[in-house]
């Protein structure tokens, strides 16, 4: 035991020393991410909140990447993009270094694009906050991906758009979800995520992230009803500002396009001077002069053509905004003369009138009927027919985004019914499930209008995809079908293709069709033509086998 303390204190003679912290291991406050996770409870949304938005794009084959990337960099300030690390990397250099993770196949969806949008006015403070946040939420969750990033800034709103490497660098593998619903969590969370990094980078943003079964959608369809008559002209304003910064936007292009040729031309003028000199010399290496001043020329002719692009689609934007200014002052005379009416003939309503004017106010209140009549029809010829879907759902929805909609209320239903909870959450709990069995109620009304449109629409067109929304609905509904007692149409138009179809004309038929089409290969043809026939997917062929008829005719006559 000696020996071994006596080793001991030759070896291991040292003193334990506390790390100590120097300055520089300290992060900067600017560096951390303040992303809170969501709450349990639904939101307070205020008056004033706005919802979040990113948008998915578009799932890209290495082909879509090279497009998506000229048109993003096309409609930005710059000829080029940011990338992962917040460099400027131009289209050629990103194909090349994204070249090696694409894989053979022509179809393989390798990257994403998608948008970061901002419900602001154009600010230096705004587009700070929303690059900072988009820098965040990006490093957040797509650690290990390449990704390009361009801030477009040419319409009213501000965004970001994302082009991103779905492959990983590190693991070499694709992004993958294994379900739908990982995707919506994902996305949800990205949304989150993207919420609370706008509302910290600047206090003045208020944005929430609700979901469609959480918002108030008879409250937004009746608002959107009142508002958008309302608000044509501010929205012919902001169509104005975006199109007038989209001008600016080629301006500056231009203007640097025009500093470039410039600069070229001036490098040609030295290399021709440079010509002359060698020529008089004899020397024979002015060839090499001579392709140098062509590669100048090719080149200043595309810069030459660009600019005039530039100056063309200047020119068209300049067109649009006239005849907008032109729809603005329209509106904005019909709906100020309107207001002084009703201004004047409420004035004269509160006054002691004599018999003049009670004729005037007769008269006033003629013309204030006829004038909200006719901007009823104007603004109806503007706004779209279905307002109410278009607003609280999507503009493109149809039965089967309905059904889900009402599924995932129902859904979110049954759980409320199923949570234990304390009197304490209960009130705010109380005062979501009103909510939610509001907009229950009034999707389900919207299937029921839905069902009756579609009716209508069959009742003089054929659309199998239309049908099949109809039988969509009438199944979650519990209705009965109306379209199918069209049925027995369908079996006498069958019984009389099978007519036709045992008819002896009917190869004659085929072996004319396919003569007058320049079929190389007929019996094969006239095949496919027979189940076509049969199946009533033959376009015109009643038209056709009509002709022929009259064309065999013609032939017995003669």
């Amino acid at each position: 035991m000696k020996t071994f303390k006596q080793l001991e204190r030759i070896f291991f003679d040292y003193e334990e020393q506390k790390r100590k912290k120097v300055r520089d291991e300290h992060l900067d406050s600017s560096s951390y991410t303040f992303m809170p996770s969501r709450a349990i409870l639904p939101q307070k949304s205020s008056a004033f909140s706005k919802q979040v938005v990113i948008k998915l794009l578009s799932n890209l084959s290495s082909n879509g990447v090279k497009n998506a990337l000229s048109y993003v960099i096309r409609n930005s300030a710059f000829d080029f993009a940011f990338n992962e690390s917040h460099q400027p990397i131009r289209i050629d250099e990103i194909l090349r270094q994204w070249q090696k993770d694409f894989s053979t196949q022509p179809n393989a969806k390798e990257a994403w694009h998608f948008t970061f949008c901002l419900d602001e006015l154009k600010s230096e403070c705004n587009i700070k906050a929303l690059q900072d946040s988009v820098k965040e939420v990006m490093q957040t969750h797509f650690y290990g991906y390449k990704y390009v990033s361009v801030l477009h800034t040419h319409q009213h709103k501000p965004h970001i758009h994302i082009i991103l490497n779905k492959t990983n660098i590190f693991t070499h593998k694709k992004l993958h979800f294994n379900n739908k619903q990982e995707i919506k969590d994902f996305w949800n969370l990205l949304r989150e995520d993207f919420k609370n990094a706008l509302n910290f980078h600047n206090p003045n943003f208020n944005y929430k992230n609700s979901y469609r079964y959480e918002r108030n959608l008879l409250k937004e369809s009746a608002k959107a009803s009142i508002e958008i008559p309302l608000n044509i002209a501010e929205n012919i304003a902001k169509q104005i500002a975006a199109l007038e910064s989209k001008i600016q936007l080629y301006e500056t292009k231009s203007h640097n396009l025009t500093k470039t040729i410039f600069q070229h031309m001036q490098e040609k003028r030295k290399l021709i001077n440079e010509l002359k000199l060698l020529i008089q010399s004899g020397n024979k290496c002015y060839f090499q002069l001579l392709n140098s001043i062509k590669a100048t020329n090719k080149e200043l002719c595309s810069l030459r053509q660009s600019n005039k692009g530039y100056q063309t689609q200047k020119k068209q934007l300049q067109e649009q905004i006239r005849k907008l200014r032109e729809q603005r002052l329209y509106y904005k005379s019909s709906y100020d003369s309107l207001a002084k009416k009703q201004a004047y003939a409420e004035f004269l309503r509160t006054k002691k009138q004599t018999k003049a004017d009670i004729f005037v106010l007769r008269q006033i209140q003629s013309e204030i009927a006829l004038n909200e009549k006719n901007l009823a029809k104007n603004t109806e010829s503007q706004i779209n027919a279905d307002l109410i879907m278009a607003r609280t759902l999507h503009k493109k929805s149809n039965a089967f985004v309905m059904i889900g909609i009402a599924k995932d209320l129902d859904s979110h239903l049954k759980a409320l019914a199923h949570i234990e909870i304390s009197d304490s959450v209960r009130e705010t709990l109380q005062d979501y499930e009103t909510k939610l069995l509001e907009n229950k109620a009034f999707v389900l009304k919207m299937c029921q209008q839905k069902v009756m449109i579609l009716q209508e629409y069959l009742k003089g067109k054929k659309s199998p995809y239309k049908l099949k929304e109809l039988n969509a609905l009438c199944n979650f509904l519990g209705l009965e079908n109306q379209t199918q007692t069209q049925e027995p149409s369908k079996t006498r138009s069958s019984t009389h293709t099978q007519e036709l179809l045992s008819n002896e004309l009917i190869d004659v038929f085929l072996r004319w069709y396919c003569k007058k089409q320049h079929i190389t290969n007929p019996a094969i043809y006239e095949a496919h033509l027979r189940e076509k026939i049969h199946n009533g997917t033959f376009e015109n062929f009643k038209e056709q086998y009509r002709a022929f008829i009259e064309e065999n005719k013609a032939i017995k006559k003669l």
